[in-house]
């Protein structure tokens, strides 16, 4: 599924250069590509070199272990404060729902800032409602009080703050320790409310039974603005729901602008394909290519591409 994005070429490069090196050296190398959220999975296999009858498998949902409900939910307040309250007020009402029957939530937003925001919002609104006993830590919990003595020497004072009332928050500007504090706590149970960024979920395994994305416009800096979320990530951070162990269900919510449910929604049933972006790249990697040696003159460039 990376190939759809910027490193795709890094990738595809990858792949060509070792093929090459097997067809000049003649040594085999076995590549194996996964993906959870591949819908052209056979244009892949072809690139891959991959005997579609023998070495190309396919899994589809009837195989998930745990099953999964999706809801889509849109907000049409306009005023971009309001939507924000809205939206806070709907996760809230599905992450208390789900704790109340015991589980565990994750909720992903999309920049940093707003993890460490969103937790302290969801703490505040534990107190208004008066059910701050709903994400209390159990303190009998063994190994709790040694997490405990590790996130007080942690510099993150918001962490601190949020981790004593069971909550809990990460990203990836965090420190490597924090952020190892932070899912050991939320897999051994310490934390039951998550708020995290979608490198959670393309990095880290770690499963909760509710996964609520909340809102689906990010900023990609290189764009220069404002973006609506993929499906592919929307896929991969629903992935997260539903843990095989301990769960027989899933649920997974999507909160998004009304405006943009019906794109949700049809991009559900009809996934758009997985396309190479190997050619915005091409002088940089034909460039590599030539000094390192693997191509040497106009006829090896063009069996290169």
């Amino acid at each position: 599924h990376l190939l759809h994005e910027d490193r795709g070429p890094v990738i595809e490069i990858l792949v060509a250069r070792t093929l090459r090196k097997v067809e000049a050296s003649q040594q085999m190398c076995r590549i194996v590509g996964i993906s959870a959220t591949l819908p052209n999975y056979a244009d892949v296999a072809i690139f891959l070199r991959v005997n579609p009858l023998t070495g190309l498998f396919y899994f589809g949902n009837e195989f998930r272990p745990v099953p999964l409900h999706q809801t889509y939910i849109g907000v049409t307040e306009r005023n971009v404060l309001e939507r924000k309250r809205r939206m806070n007020e709907i996760a809230f009402d599905k992450l208390a729902k789900s704790l109340k029957e015991g589980n565990q939530v994750m909720v992903f937003v999309h920049s940093r800032k707003e993890t460490q925001t969103l937790a302290e919002s969801f703490l505040e609104m534990f107190t208004e409602h008066d059910n701050i006993h709903l994400v209390d830590p159990d303190s009998t919990i063994k190994g709790y009080d040694q997490m405990a003595k590790k996130v007080q020497r942690s510099r993150n004072e918001t962490l601190k703050k949020v981790f004593k009332m069971g909550l809990g928050f990460h990203h990836a500007g965090m420190q490597r320790s924090d952020r190892a504090i932070v899912e050991e706590s939320f897999a051994k149970g310490y934390v039951k409310v998550l708020t995290c960024t979608a490198t959670l979920a393309w990095g880290v395994n770690l499963p909760a039974h509710t996964v609520i994305i909340k809102g689906t416009t990010l900023y990609i800096p290189e764009k220069g603005g404002f973006v609506q979320l993929g499906m592919l990530d929307v896929m991969q951070i629903f992935g997260r729901a539903g843990r095989p162990q301990y769960d027989d269900t899933g649920e997974a919510f999507l909160i998004t602008e009304q405006d943009n449910l019906q794109r949700y929604l049809q991009l559900l049933n009809h996934q758009m394909p997985i396309e190479s972006q190997f050619i915005k790249a091409l002088p940089d990697h034909l460039n590599a290519e030539i000094i390192l040696g693997t191509v040497s003159n106009l006829k090896e460039a063009i069996e290169w591409l």
